[in-house]
């Protein structure tokens, strides 16, 4: 899916910094987000901006001295919830009363 560029002046900026899990999951192994919930993960708070191995390392499930860990072997899934008031209109103009809320992750490697 190609990614499009939008301009984001003149909107509320609310920084999601709370609230961050994180999972592994065997590559390929969850289809999309809706298959999250269903999946076998163990889910572990993380830090933002941050990583999955700093996430293990302050729950206290790996360490870098300890066992050798590929991190790049496995998908890593990150999730989070937010209140938001309910989108109304057609944010974007394309017609499709898709609502006025977009979701930017700034640096997602």
């Amino acid at each position: 899916m190609p990614g499009r560029l939008h301009v984001a002046e003149g909107h509320d900026h609310h920084p999601l910094e709370a609230g961050w899990w994180c999972a592994a999951a065997p590559p390929g192994a969850i289809a999309d987000p809706a298959a999250l919930d269903a999946a076998p993960l163990a889910w572990t708070p993380a830090a933002v901006p941050g990583t999955a191995a700093a996430a293990l390392a302050d729950a206290g499930v790996w360490r870098l001295d300890g066992p050798e860990r590929r991190f790049d072997a496995d998908d890593w899934w990150f999730r989070t919830t937010f209140d938001a008031p309910p989108a109304e209109g057609d944010g974007d103009g394309d017609g499709n009363g898709d609502g006025g809320w977009w979701l930017c992750l700034d640096g997602v490697a």
